[in-house]
């Protein structure tokens, strides 16, 4: 027996370790009172609830993986909606857009054909552009993520921003930057013995295409690899290429169906659209300008990159925008500058 406070007797009697042991395990010795075992059960009863709060105490938070996916998802879609803008916005620079009429006849032949022919020819162009940029942005993407570790230094991603600058400088007009003629006659000899009319030539002629780019697509495009080899992801790097070929292509497929019925005049505009592509890449070198300066830093450039923009976009709008349109571009302006 065992003594409690104020000299009374325990009712817990332990004949041996092994009656303990049994008590434990659901094999009692009925041989103790019945007050005896539900004391016993009770104390076990006790001790299992404990272990089990602790058991919930010690175990790991349940982590909401869904709302972080869900955020990742969203903002890849993001990123691949604006290379797709992007490729719109190249289609529409003076070095191109101007190109659609003659481009068309090429492609099309100078036989008259049903609308739903012209529209597959338009589209294995467009289709083969897209394969070969996606080549491209695939190979880019293995290379930077083969290298990922050398491209994280200070002093290679310094040389990155300061070449983002570079390329957006040929967009503004101060130096133009293309392939070698040489290169390009080769391109061009070879596109030119594709048939007119086919669908192999069709696709033939777009899939060349994407190995020449223009005076203003080389900046833009050298852009977009650069910033894919810094990811070192090779799904972004194949649909980023892709949806900025296809928003490249979507103008050629509509000029082919409709003619010029809905689409713009070639006009002062088209540079508007290429200078807006130059201050694009100003962005994103202030964007990798954080990897390597400090933040007051990167946010000083990032508010004069948008001072910057903001002034072009209100000395641009006058003569050029009217309405609607100009009234934007001064608040716009404004916003910028705020």
């Amino acid at each position: 027996e065992h003594s409690l406070p104020g000299g009374s007797a325990s009712p817990v009697q332990y004949g041996s370790g092994d009656d303990f042991l049994s008590t434990l395990t659901g094999d009692v010795d009925h041989s103790i009172g019945g007050a005896d075992d539900a004391f016993v059960m009770g104390e076990c009863q006790a001790e299992m609830a404990a272990r089990d709060h602790d058991a919930e105490t010690i175990s790991p938070p349940v982590i909401k993986g869904d709302e972080g996916v869900d955020s990742g998802h969203d903002k890849g879609r993001v990123s691949l909606a604006m290379f797709f803008l992007i490729g719109i916005g190249l289609a529409l620079t003076p070095c191109v857009f101007p190109m659609y009429p003659i481009l068309t006849s090429v492609v099309l032949g100078e036989k008259k054909k049903s609308l739903g022919r012209v529209f597959v020819l338009s589209s294995l162009y467009v289709q083969g552009m897209a394969l070969v940029y996606s080549a491209v942005g695939v190979a880019v993407a293995l290379m930077g993520l083969k290298f990922q570790q050398a491209l994280q230094h200070p002093y290679v991603i310094t040389a990155v921003c300061a070449l983002f600058v570079f390329l957006a400088g040929s967009l503004f007009g101060w130096y133009t930057i293309q392939l070698p003629n040489k290169f390009q006659t080769l391109i061009h000899r070879a596109s030119q013995k594709q048939k007119s009319g086919s669908s192999v030539g069709a696709f033939g002629m777009g899939a060349l295409s994407g190995l020449v780019a223009s005076p203003c697509t080389t900046a833009p495009i050298a852009g977009i690899l650069m910033y894919i080899a810094q990811s070192g992801d090779v799904a972004e790097g194949f649909s980023a290429l892709y949806l900025m070929s296809i928003g490249m292509g979507v103008p050629l497929v509509l000029f082919a169906i409709t003619g010029n019925r809905y689409l713009p005049k070639a006009g002062a505009w088209m540079n508007i659209v290429k200078n807006v592509m130059g201050f694009i890449l100003i962005g994103v070198a202030v964007y990798f300008s954080q990897r390597v300066l400090p933040e007051w830093s990167s946010l000083m450039l990032g508010l004069l990159a948008v001072f910057a923009f903001s002034a072009y976009l209100f000395a641009a709008s006058d003569g050029l925008l009217k309405g609607a349109l100009r009234k934007t571009g001064i608040a716009i302006a404004v916003l910028g500058v705020l």
